[in-house]
C-alpha cells in the first residue's frame, strides 16, 4: 500500500531445463478395457511440501495399496482404474497438462471420470465436480466412514444445515483442468480442508502436519475409503 517504506529486492531464478516424470499405474478392466477411471494427483513441492501436495500423494498411495489387496482377493473391474501420480504441477500445471494432450484423442472417447486428489488436512468435507456426478456422489459418502465415526453423509450435510447438497463447479487451479476444461470429462475435486494456512510457504513440514494437520492420520485414512469406494464403483 501507499507509504514511506521502500524495499530492495535482489531477484535469483533457476532457468535450466529438466525433465518431468509422470507415474500412471492401470488395473486393466475385463469388459471394457478401453474405458478409463482415473484418480491422480501432484507430488512435487512448492516448499516443503508436507500438506501440499505430500498428504493427498500419501492418502492416494493408501488408495492404491487397498485396491491392490482387492485384486488379489479376487476384485475384476469392468472398466480399467488408472491411479496417476502427476510432476511438475507447480509449474503451470504441466504433467498432467502434457498426459491429457499426449492421450487427448483416447480421454475424449474413453475416459469416465478423473478423481482428483489434491492435498488435505483435517475438517470439513467437500467436493466440487460436475452436477451429473451429485446423485452418485451423495450415495456413496453414505457408504463411507468419516473419522467421528459416522457416515460421511451425515457430517456433511450437518456442516450446512437446512441446506442441499450441491457439486459446485470446478474452474482451475489444480491437475483437473486439462480433464475437464480441454477435453470434457466428468471431474471430482474431493477432499477434508481445515484451512491450514501454510501453503506454498515454509511452515508447511512434516512436523506441523502431524501436529496441526491431522494428527494420527485418521481423515487421510478416511479419505483414502471414500476414493478406494468411488474408483471401485465407477470401473
Amino acid at each position: 500500500g501507499p507509504g514511506p517504506a521502500k524495499v530492495s529486492m535482489h531477484i535469483e531464478n533457476d532457468y535450466q531445463t529438466r525433465p518431468v516424470w509422470n507415474v500412471v499405474a492401470s488395473i486393466r478392466g475385463t469388459v471394457e478395457p478401453e474405458r478409463i477411471v482415473m484418480a491422480a494427483g501432484h507430488r512435487d513441492g512448492w516448499n516443503m511440501g508436507a500438506v501440499d501436495p505430500t498428504s493427498g500423494a500419501a492418502s492416494l498411495l493408501e488408495t492404491a495399496r487397498a485396491i491392490s489387496a482387492a485384486v488379489k482377493q479376487g476384485f475384476k473391474p469392468r472398466r480399467t482404474i488408472q491411479i496417476a501420480s502427476w510432476d511438475g504441477e507447480e509449474f503451470f500445471l504441466l504433467g498432467s497438462t502434457e498426459h491429457g494432450e499426449q492421450f487427448a484423442d483416447e480421454l475424449r472417447k474413453n475416459m469416465v471420470v478423473y478423481i482428483n486428489r489434491e492435498s488435505y488436512t483435517a475438517g470439513n468435507w467437500n467436493t466440487d465436480g460436475n452436477s451429473s456426478l451429485e446423485r452418485w456422489v451423495i450415495e456413496t459418502t453414505k457408504d463411507s466412514v468419516h473419522p467421528s465415526g459416522k457416515n460421511l453423509y451425515e457430517v456433511w450435510t450437518a456442516q450446512q444445515p437446512n441446506q442441499p447438497i450441491r457439486l459446485a463447479a470446478l474452474g482451475s487451479g489444480s491437475d483437473y483442468t486439462v480433464f475437464i476444461d480441454h477435453l470434457g470429462g466428468p471431474s471430482l475435486g474431493p477432499g477434508f480442508s481445515g484451512g491450514a494456512g501454510v501453503r506454498h510457504s515454509l511452515y508447511d513440514t512434516f512436523t506441523f502436519f502431524q501436529r496441526f494437520g491431522d494428527p494420527g492420520y485418521k481423515f487421510g485414512v478416511a479419505q483414502a475409503d471414500v476414493v478406494s469406494k468411488m474408483l471401485m464403483r465407477l470401473a
